[in-house]
């Protein structure tokens, strides 16, 4: 969860902003009510550098070898495991070299030349020196990044009103 008010069975709303693998309309975990507020692609960031930077847009073959710097799985399971079969599907592996908990510091890591990093399109906003950041041909099975609220069900509050309200 990136962002948490209040707290499950504490007798307050709890609300829970998700990063995650999601389908359009896919029903929420049990208890729980989910609005999805936006979706976004994953894009490469690549070390300014790196021979492929130049090119106005990758081709998925060309990034199978490529050293990742990723997030761990138990941070967004869904994505991971998504990038994971993506690879699978074409006989390839992720190649790790480093985890990171934050897309700043995945950034960061990409702009060191540590390798290169799978992350959502909004991430090309950081506009950090020394990375740029390429759509990938070829890979229409790639993980959709998709924001949802959660919270508990039957629990309503004038915090998740408004929550829901600003976030609309």
């Amino acid at each position: 969860p990136l962002i948490v008010v209040g707290s499950a069975g504490s007798g307050k709303t709890a609300l829970t902003l998700e990063k995650m693998k999601q389908a359009q309309g896919d029903p929420a975990p049990p208890a729980l009510e989910r609005r999805s507020i936006g979706q976004e692609s994953l894009v490469l960031a690549l070390p300014e550098q790196h021979p492929l930077a130049a090119a106005p847009s990758v081709q998925f073959a060309q990034v199978w070898d490529e050293p990742l710097v990723l997030f761990p799985r138990s941070i967004l399971p869904s994505i991971h495991d998504g990038l994971r079969a993506a690879y699978a599907a074409r006989g390839k592996a992720l190649h790790v070299v480093q985890e990171a908990i934050q897309m700043q510091t995945i950034v960061n890591l990409v702009s060191a030349e540590l390798g290169v990093a799978w992350v959502p399109e909004s991430v090309t906003h950081f506009q950090r020196s020394g990375v740029v950041y390429r759509q990938v041909a070829g890979a229409t099975d790639l993980p959709i990044c998709a924001t949802s609220v959660l919270w508990e069900r039957g629990r309503a509050s004038p915090v998740l009103a408004r929550w829901l309200e600003v976030l609309q």
